[in-house]
């Protein structure tokens, strides 16, 4: 009866280590193959998220489509193209999944809104004209500016079919101010985009990108 020997030359932290790395370099195939496709679902999924704020949907129906006067027969398509332009520059970057130790390190990097919000307050859309010719940057008050007064002596009074928005005019009063409404203001740090996605729906945000991912690298 014959027998049969096995040595093994590598001890077990070396083969260990191997398996490990065999396992990451797989998994970092697995993100370049798919990594347009995981770009493409997180960039929806912010997209949708988006559109299911309170200001969304005030842009599009209430309070603010008035205080902006944005035009009533296109504001919804300049809206939608503003958190278009957001899905369309999300960035996911592949940084290579090493083993370290025990454990994997990197992996995917994802950049959700351009640092100075640049990509959109560039648009056409981020900005209203007026019948004088004059250029109202209403995203640009909307996240940008707080409580910073902005129209002095003049109100906003809303009434119906009147206005570019078809829902208020601003009159002449030199007792009132006009700001952004403040339930609605932002700062840099603090507006209705970082809100949405960091504060309100952070864990439902991160929630959606995991089963996004697990989608498409498990």
């Amino acid at each position: 009866m014959s027998r049969l020997s096995v040595e093994l030359l590598e001890n077990n932290d070396i083969i260990s280590k191997k398996i490990l790395q065999a396992i990451a370099d797989d998994f970092n195939d697995l993100i370049n193959t798919n990594i347009n496709k995981i770009r493409n679902k997180i960039g929806i999924a912010t997209v949708n998220f988006l559109k299911k704020t309170d200001t969304y949907e005030s842009l599009i129906n209430g309070k603010l489509a008035a205080h902006f006067g944005l035009p009533i027969h296109n504001r919804q398509n300049m809206v939608d193209s503003i958190l278009q332009k957001i899905g369309d520059n999300i960035q996911v970057e592949h940084r290579a999944v090493k083993v370290f130790g025990k454990r994997f390190v990197n992996g995917l990097e994802i950049r959700v809104l351009v640092a100075d919000f640049s990509d959109i307050l560039s648009m056409i859309e981020a900005n209203v004209t007026t019948e004088k010719g004059q250029v109202l940057p209403w995203l640009s008050w909307l996240i940008l500016e707080g409580d910073r007064i902005i129209v002095s002596e003049h109100e906003i009074r809303l009434t119906g079919g009147v206005g570019r928005s078809g829902m208020a005019v601003m009159f002449k009063n030199n007792a009132a101010i006009w700001r952004v409404p403040p339930e609605y203001a932002g700062t840099y740090n603090d507006n209705w985009l970082t809100r949405a996605i960091l504060v309100d729906a952070y864990d439902f945000y991160l929630k959606e990108i995991e089963n996004i991912l697990r989608e498409e690298l498990v």
